[in-house]
């Protein structure tokens, strides 16, 4: 199976999920975050800044040292209504390439032209 066929076949792996769930503090801009959204997948992650800016305050994060957190949270994402996990795909758009490439490039005109954004 080839890298293309592969990469059309995400979309359908993370639609057969009822969950997504990621544990790592070190992944530093998961993609992945970004896919189960699209996919409408809700998602249980650790809470630290960068996860919260990628998913939003809608999603569930919390602390991966506390497994009783995370199995409360695993289950409250897996019973959300259809509709809820429909409004999870709109905010997914804002990570795409474009977008992100569009930010760094206002961001990396404000700092040539010495703008503090204050």
């Amino acid at each position: 199976m080839g890298l293309k066929h592969s990469l059309l076949r995400m979309p359908i792996l993370y639609q057969s999920a009822d969950v997504f769930l990621h544990c790592s503090r070190e992944e530093a801009i998961g993609n992945v975050f970004g896919e189960a959204l699209a996919c409408g997948l809700p998602v249980v992650a650790h809470n630290m800044p960068r996860v919260r800016w990628l998913v939003g305050n809608e999603e569930f994060v919390v602390d991966t040292n506390d497994t009783a957190a995370i199995a409360a949270s695993l289950e409250r994402a897996r019973r959300l209504e259809h509709n809820a996990r429909l409004k999870r795909v709109t905010p997914a758009r804002r990570l795409s390439w474009d977008t992100i490439a569009g930010e760094y490039g206002h961001f990396f005109t404000d700092v040539l032209c010495g703008h503090t954004g204050s």
